[in-house]
């Protein structure tokens, strides 16, 4: 973590919380003994079948860089805390521990089903600003948009 990032946490009285629960990261962005909002992380291995409707084998092998990868499985921030950059900040901490944990690529499923409040185009956009990129030919009957952000480039 850069020190700049800690130090501005300090200052906001955040810190972040790790549970491991059953191989499934889940980082808790807290503020004193109180959730803001978390994040899950999946290690995903032999994960082809996820995507074989979409692509080839070799494909999927080009994208992802061997056959693991890191899937953001949810992102969710307390309604009270929306619009504060909170997911911004989970975001950026799950990058951090993938990366730490020696990650080449992180998935996610980019889906407005549980955010009323947000669109597709809105949330390709977050996920954008951090990296991540729209994998082509990969729409699903909602219309959800599958990311990835590639780490060793």
């Amino acid at each position: 973590m850069k020190l700049s990032s800690l130090y501005e946490e300090m200052l906001e009285g955040l810190h972040f919380h790790e549970v491991n629960d059953g191989g499934r990261l889940i980082l808790l962005l807290m503020d004193g003994k109180s959730s803001i909002g978390y994040i899950n992380i999946d290690l995903i291995t032999n994960g082809y079948e996820m995507f074989e409707e979409f692509m080839s084998e070799d494909e999927y092998l080009k994208l992802f860089r061997g056959d693991s990868f890191y899937e953001i499985e949810h992102l969710e921030v307390d309604k009270k805390h929306v619009d504060g950059g909170f997911g911004t900040k989970l975001i950026k901490k799950a990058i951090e521990t993938i990366k730490s944990k020696g990650g080449k690529a992180i998935y996610l499923n980019a889906s407005p089903v549980k955010h009323e409040s947000l669109d597709l185009d809105t949330l390709i956009n977050f996920y954008s600003k951090f990296g991540f990129k729209v994998i082509p030919d990969t729409e699903d009957e909602y219309d959800n948009k599958e990311m990835i952000l590639r780490l060793w480039i």
